[in-house]
């Protein structure tokens, strides 16, 4: 059960316009006009003459420019409100108070749009002769005031609101509250994304880094899989392999090639060799086998090449 109340003040000049919809409003939704209902007594022109006339004939002069006899009421109603209750509620108001509604109009095509949905202003427009047969306006005290609020919460089967409610507000008050409201929504949802912003940020930093690390694995397995075409070439193409009577012999077909291997019972490469290959390096030599040595230091060789001729100048 939703809460209702009633704010009430001076009718104003356009009120007319606004209830019966013949200007566009930017914070209503046309579509759902429709659901709109009105019920008219008298035109607020014709019973404001009327009041002002009776006043004069009881009083002797014009009615002040400040007075109010016509005023509007704005209470809260809930989707289910009836045009009934809406005049049940008038009917007691005058029963106890002595102020005629000849005017009431729902309107459930107001609202606004947030982020996430459309948030209806579901209200009705009670319009009141609040004069009394001799043109005078009728006064109503606070405790009167407080009983309408009763008045209204009874008839329409809704919690009993506060004046005070941001809901009795006019129009453009309340579109100005529902703007507020919208742009301290928008700051919290920049400064949620901000936040993911800044998640998605580091994210990319570490796929990056990820990245990175497999193409350095990827470039590696490059480095060795041409190491490895090399020696076979090596092997195959360019290098010289015979064997003596005491030796197994493979050198390069390259005279400014480091790959050389000796092998016999008992092999020390020259001294003169690039660093690293001072070894020893023993093979069976005359069953024509290499020893598994040998082609790890060939390979060795190669692959040092390979990664030389990657190598920034």
């Amino acid at each position: 059960m939703g809460a209702t109340s009633i704010h009430v003040q001076a009718v104003k000049p356009g009120s007319e316009i606004h209830n019966f919809r013949e200007k566009e409003l930017d914070y209503v939704r046309p579509e759902l006009s429709h659901l709109n209902e009105s019920w008219v007594g008298d035109s607020i022109s014709h019973r404001l003459e009327s009041a002002k006339q009776r006043y004069l004939d009881t009083v002797g002069q014009k009615m002040q420019a400040k007075a109010a006899p016509i005023r509007e009421g704005v209470i809260v109603i809930k989707q289910e409100t009836t045009m009934q209750e809406l005049q049940q509620f008038a009917t007691v108001c005058k029963e106890r108070f002595g102020i005629e509604a000849f005017q009431i109009h729902i309107h459930k095509d107001e609202g606004y749009m947030n982020a996430k949905q459309w948030t209806p202003n579901l209200h009705a427009h009670v319009v009141f002769d609040w004069t009394q047969p001799n043109g005078k306006s009728v006064r109503l005290s606070r405790d009167d005031m407080a009983e309408l609020q009763t008045i209204a919460s009874e008839t329409l089967g809704m919690e009993r609101g506060v004046s005070s409610d941001r809901k009795h507000l006019s129009a453009m008050q309340y579109k100005t509250e529902c703007a507020k409201e919208q742009l301290q929504e928008l700051s919290n949802d920049i400064s949620s994304a901000l936040d993911k912003h800044k998640d998605v940020q580091n994210q990319l930093l570490q796929l990056q880094k990820e990245l990175r690390s497999i193409e350095t694995k990827k470039n590696v397995q490059k480095l060795i899989s041409k190491a490895s075409e090399k020696f076979a070439a090596a092997m195959h193409r360019q290098a010289g392999i015979y064997r003596t009577d005491d030796a197994f012999h493979i050198e390069s077909g390259r005279t400014d090639s480091i790959l050389f291997a000796h092998f016999s019972p008992s092999f020390v490469a020259p001294s003169n060799e690039p660093s690293g290959m001072g070894m020893i390096i023993s093979s069976r030599g005359r069953d024509g086998s290499m020893g598994l040595q040998a082609w790890g230091v060939i390979f060795f060789v190669v692959f040092t090449e390979t990664i030389g001729s990657h190598s920034p100048m």
